[in-house]
């Protein structure tokens, strides 16, 4: 009711100003890069993007509805067919869903780009100066590394526990599952996964049991912890496991590249495998804040790549699409027909910064088979896809060259 009141703070009108300078400072450099601005529809028909849409009725059409777009993503991909190699623009999205602290719920907007003819690499090296750009113009931020480190999801996860890893600092995630498995202990006899960080500084009796309800509140079943010092362990855990198994934990953390030095102290946890590290992940962003690691004033940008195409739906019990539907699978037809779809990778990426996500994209699928083929793994008939992505699948067949793109969040 009385945001025009709220619009007189100073804050606010910083924050407005700011958004200004960022939309004029990424038209200048997508200008001078040879790119087209496009504005696409925003009454358009609805598709399976991953979240609800908001439905528009039309008047000419009693009983039939329009579709706001969740992304532009189809249109995009027509002008790319079309022949404009190279488009952006900054786009208003609109989804039906909770909202985020990092996203405006209903609408926010992106910075949408697609280009025709590069490969994923090439694609990188052309959209790495924007965001270093956009960064050296509007603020005095320092780049960590302005060429971004590539890591595959697989490796992300195990190292950091997380698919938008924060690079400012290292305390990368050990696997203890094997000494933890041989301890004896019948509770991690048929444990999925034990992954663990250690910690460079001295905790209280109370600060880890504070710590473990925290984690708790993140759905851990419990916490196991050690201490360290002159390369011994100690603590209520570690009387339970043999002198050989404590100084192979030792050896694993010296192996993760850690540094002993007084008294230290180990966290772990045990779940299947993908809840293991993002349970360690997540303790490890913490320590990362409590140790003050995170340099305010460094962006460490990175790329993650080669995302699984396809996850399992336990609730109805089939293939689903990982991420984007549109992404080429690595190995293109020969793969969907050929490997089990857990065996399949997208050519699909994020742009990760300081534990954010910036931006997803990908390499597109644009070969008609291929598009019906990924469709049928998720379950959709070939008649079911035609009838949801004709226009796109019959653009296809007229002849697409290879695109892909990119949507980095404004409000991020």
């Amino acid at each position: 009711k009385y945001r025009y009141i709220d619009i007189r703070r100073k804050r606010v009108r910083d924050l407005i100003y700011y958004r200004h300078k960022m939309a004029m400072a990424t038209r200048e450099w997508f200008d001078k890069a040879e790119f087209t601005e496009v504005q696409t529809p925003l009454m358009t028909v609805s598709s399976p993007e991953g979240a609800r849409d908001y439905l528009i009725p039309s008047r000419i059409y009693p009983g039939k509805f329009y579709a706001l777009p969740q992304a532009p993503q189809q249109y995009k991909q027509l002008l790319m067919v079309g022949g404009v190699d190279k488009y952006f623009q900054i786009a208003p999205c609109f989804r039906d869903e909770d909202p985020r602290a990092d996203r405006h719920s209903g609408e926010f907007y992106q910075v949408d780009v697609e280009t025709s003819f590069l490969t994923q690499q090439e694609f990188f090296e052309t959209m790495e100066p924007y965001f270093s750009y956009i960064i050296e113009k509007l603020t005095d931020k320092k780049i960590q590394s302005k060429v971004f480190p590539q890591i595959p999801f697989k490796e992300v996860m195990e190292k950091y526990g997380t698919d938008k890893p924060d690079l400012r600092f290292e305390m990368l995630l050990v696997d203890l599952t094997d000494e933890f498995r041989s301890s004896g202990l019948d509770i991690f006899k048929e444990i999925g996964a034990v992954k663990g960080i250690l910690v460079d500084r001295e905790f209280t009796k109370k600060e880890i049991d504070k710590l473990t309800e925290e984690m708790k509140l993140e759905g851990a079943k419990g916490m196991v912890w050690f201490a360290l010092e002159n390369n011994k362990l100690s603590g209520s855990m570690a009387k339970l496991f043999s002198e050989d198994i404590q100084k192979k934990i030792v050896k694993k953390f010296k192996e993760g590249g850690y540094k002993f030095s007084g008294k230290q102290y180990i966290f772990a946890f045990g779940d299947e495998y993908m809840k293991a590290c993002k349970l360690a992940g997540i303790l490890r962003s913490k320590m990362g804040d409590l140790l003050e690691l995170k340099d305010p004033n460094v962006l460490a940008f990175a790329w993650i790549v080669d995302f699984p195409m396809f996850e399992w739906d336990e609730k109805s019990k089939k293939w689903d699409f990982a991420h984007n539907p549109f992404s080429m699978p690595k190995g293109g037809l020969e793969a969907l027909k050929k490997e089990s779809p857990d065996k399949i990778f997208a050519q699909q990426y994020d742009v990760a910064c300081n534990g954010y996500e910036m931006a997803s994209g990908s390499v597109r699928n644009f070969h008609p088979e291929s598009f019906i083929e990924s469709f049928k793994v998720c379950g959709y008939s070939e008649k079911e896809t035609r009838e949801k992505f004709g226009h796109m699948i019959s653009a296809f067949e007229y002849g697409a060259p290879p695109h892909g793109g990119i949507a980095p969040g404004v409000d991020r």
